[in-house]
């Protein structure tokens, strides 16, 4: 029986909310694929626990055996994937294809996925033989999260790393410095190891006033005084900008009052119009309290990844000495091998499908918004192939096809 003809586009997103049947539609490609020829081992369908892994392989394998047990449940499946010419001898052998196939079916969780990988690739990646694989709340994790932070403290000027401290902490001075750092570290480590180093210096440092004109900018602060209207309530809120402002204190100085009205696009405060003039006078000691804070910003992130850097290093060394890796290790090292692999123009992805005897030729993605960027920095070479369209159709089967 000839095949029907495939749609102008095999790939498919799928944008739908929790409950809405997204599973279904998944198991549903599935099965098409199956239909029009895609091999077992040639689809790639991840989701993100076993429990929904084992959903998804269970609803393809059991709406397949039931098509394949008698015509009804074979013409209910084709009236599912709209393929007319599914009946029960066809439905029969699909599931003798997929049953046969079972030790080649790669439906799984994304680590699942990653951790074949890996192990496919152990000495490229730098993986030691022995090895045990433990999440951030490990005991013995925890213990070198603090090893390596008393070796950075060893091997830094105490005074550089009480400085990125300050820069960090406004109450540095009453904190323990290891305790300072390993609420850091637990915090921000992950998004440390996602990230590269032009993505915390994003934000460019707005100008300030200097000295002088931030003298001029108090001066027409106070003297605005005069430019109050006779309420107990916008006195005390003007008293109170005024002293945030002496003190430098510009989250104080925006937090409220006369001054967070207009910072915020306001024209009244306290049910009353701000006159033209008082906001002139307040707009420049405005501008440089929202400058001041970004800059601040911008230095606190900078020195968080400083510190973090610092961190890694010692962190990493010992975690390699111990024999302990994170469950975030091996989406971080494929996160930057597999992209430099799929570079390469001469080898690109086939010595990866040579290794795991398989080629991706479906990408099925399940809960898609959840992927972080490091799972898709390892997702995307093989959607970028797939999307690429090489590849030519066998016996009617789509060449490749991308669905998330």
């Amino acid at each position: 029986m000839a095949k029907p003809q495939l749609e102008s586009s095999p790939h498919r997103v799928i944008r739908a909310s929790a409950g809405s049947g997204k599973t279904y539609t998944l198991s549903n490609h599935y099965l098409h694929l199956l239909y029009r020829g895609a091999q077992p081992g040639e689809i790639l369908a991840t989701t993100f626990t076993r429990k929904a892994a084992g959903e998804i392989l269970g609803r393809v394998l059991t709406r397949l055996a039931q098509a394949a047990a008698d015509a009804q449940g074979a013409y209910q499946l084709a009236e599912a994937l709209k393929e007319p010419g599914l009946d029960l001898a066809r439905a029969r052998r699909l599931l003798e294809v997929l049953t046969g196939s079972i030790h080649r079916v790669a439906v799984s969780t994304l680590d699942s996925f990653f951790h074949r990988m890996a192990g496919c690739f152990r000495f490229e990646l730098g993986l030691p033989r022995q090895v045990r694989v433990v999440d951030e709340n490990h005991p013995l994790v925890r213990q070198l999260r603090r090893e390596a932070i008393d070796a950075m403290l060893g091997d830094e000027d105490l005074e550089v790393m009480i400085g990125l401290l300050r820069r960090l902490h406004h109450d540095a001075a009453q904190r323990r410095i290891t305790d300072a750092i390993d609420e850091v570290v637990r915090e921000l480590y992950a998004v440390y190891r996602q990230t590269d180093a032009p993505a915390w210096r994003w934000l460019e440092p707005p100008p300030t006033l200097d000295s002088e004109q931030l003298a001029q900018a108090c001066q027409l602060l106070e003297e605005a005084q005069t430019l109050l209207p006779e309420d107990k309530r916008w006195f005390k809120a003007w008293q109170s900008d005024l002293d945030a402002a002496r003190r430098s204190d510009w989250e104080d100085f925006l937090k409220g009052g006369i001054a967070g009205c207009i910072a915020a696009g306001k024209e009244e405060y306290g049910k009353k119009p701000i006159s033209s003039e008082l906001m002139e006078a307040y707009r420049p000691m405005v501008a440089h309290a929202r400058a001041a804070i970004v800059r601040r910003v911008i230095d606190q992130t900078q020195a968080t990844r400083q510190l973090l850097e610092r961190f890694d290093a010692h962190y990493s060394r010992l975690r390699r000495e111990h024999g302990v890796m994170l469950f975030s290790d091996v989406p971080w090292l494929l996160s930057r091998w597999v992209p430099s692999l799929a570079a390469d123009g001469d080898i690109g992805l086939d010595a990866l499908y040579y290794r795991l005897d398989s080629r991706v030729q479906h990408l099925l993605l399940d809960e898609f918004q959840d992927t972080s960027p490091v799972q898709w920095r390892i997702l995307l070479p093989f959607a970028q192939e797939i999307l690429a369209g090489e590849g030519s159709a066998r016996d009617g089967a789509p060449a490749r096809s991308f669905f998330c």
